[in-house]
Formats: structure tokens, C-alpha cells, sequence
């Protein structure tokens, strides 16, 4: 991963390192992500134009879809990041915009009961899926391969944005305060799951 300092601001441009990446990305379409130190989040896309001062960026979401042209000033850039895990997710699911399945879950089996998260895994064929999960208390979901579950508990397989594999946790099923079944997040992470997988095997 290529991390670039846009500090001096004043010399950033004057940097080839820079220029050729920016080039690069240009040329080949291949993804960077733009930081800035105010603000939490980044923008991620490839480089339609540049200059001394500002960057343009087609922004690609998380799901490799086109999202919109980003133009932002060099000099409010923190940094300029390449060639990352999840820059590289983003990049296969962008060159292959049909790789995410439909959702196939349309009518599930859903109970309003006290039981509701187990009645919920039982109903709905849920083990072997990769699911979504939030716990009470949480303000994110989890999210991974559902291998076995009973009355009180459920095991999964946590996958990371990018398919990468967490380890295999315990949780108590009335821990649970969401679920979500065959989501785009849930369908990405099982795609980059298996590509892993197979590049591996």
C-alpha cells in the first residue's frame, strides 16, 4: 500500500511519486482514495483529470458501482491511499459489475415471539449463510457464515469487508437485537469470501 503525504502542501504537486500515481490511476483506471485530515471519511475512485491544484475523481461505492464525479483541491488532501485490501475489493467488484448475485431471499418465515431470533434461524434455512448481525449495545452489524446454532447460542464465522476471514465466534442468540439475511453487504462478503478462497486453494 502506497501512502502519500500531502504535506508541504506547498511542494505536494512538485512530487513525481505523486504525479505518477495519479497518472497511473488515470491511465489504467485503477483506484485510489482521497483523505483529508477534517473528515472521518474518504472518497474512493480513479482519476479522470488533475492538475497543480485540484483532482478529479469518478467515485466508486463499496459495491463497485460508478457513483458520481468528486472534484476536491489538492491542498485539503491529508493523504492519497493505493493498493489497499479493501481498495482492491472495491477494484474487482468495479471490473466486474455482475458479480454480485440478485437477493434470493424474498419471503422469509419471521415469528413475533420471545424466541423470535432463534425461530428466525430455524425458519428460514439460515446455516451455511453469511449473515448479518447486530448485538445489543452495538452501533454495527456483524458479519459472517452462520455454522450452528440451538435454543440459546449460534457459532459463526466472521468475514470482513473485504472477504478476509475473522475467526469463529460464540454469541448468545438473545444478545441479538438485528438480523439481516441476503443483503448487498452480506452478498459482497460472500463474494470476496469465495474469491479468496479459491485464489488460495
Amino acid at each position: 500500500m502506497l501512502d502519500v503525504s500531502c504535506k508541504p502542501k506547498s511542494k505536494f504537486m512538485n512530487n513525481e511519486v505523486l504525479k505518477n500515481v495519479l497518472s497511473k490511476s488515470k491511465k489504467n483506471k485503477s483506484l485510489i482514495s482521497l483523505h483529508k485530515a477534517s473528515i472521518d471519511d474518504f472518497c474512493v475512485g480513479y482519476v479522470i483529470d488533475f492538475n497543480d491544484s485540484h483532482i478529479v475523481i469518478q467515485h466508486i461505492t463499496k459495491y463497485g458501482v460508478k457513483d458520481g464525479i468528486h472534484v476536491d483541491e489538492i491542498a485539503n488532501l491529508e493523504k492519497i491511499e493505493t493498493e489497499s485490501t479493501y481498495l482492491k475489493a472495491c477494484q474487482v467488484l468495479f471490473e466486474n459489475p455482475t458479480a454480485l448475485p440478485e437477493q434470493t431471499i424474498n419471503n422469509p418465515f419471521f415469528s413475533l415471539s420471545e424466541s423470535w431470533q432463534y425461530d428466525l434461524l430455524n425458519g428460514n434455512s439460515s446455516t451455511g449463510e453469511l449473515i448479518a448481525f447486530e448485538l445489543s449495545g452495538d452501533t454495527m452489524f456483524n458479519f459472517g457464515f452462520l455454522i450452528d446454532f440451538d435454543e440459546n447460542n449460534f457459532i459463526v464465522h466472521l468475514v470482513g469487508e473485504s472477504g478476509e476471514s475473522q475467526g469463529t465466534n460464540v454469541y448468545h442468540l438473545i444478545d441479538v437485537s438485528a438480523f439481516g439475511f441476503d443483503t448487498l453487504q452480506c452478498r459482497k462478503r460472500r463474494h470476496m469470501f469465495n474469491l479468496l478462497n479459491k485464489a488460495s486453494s
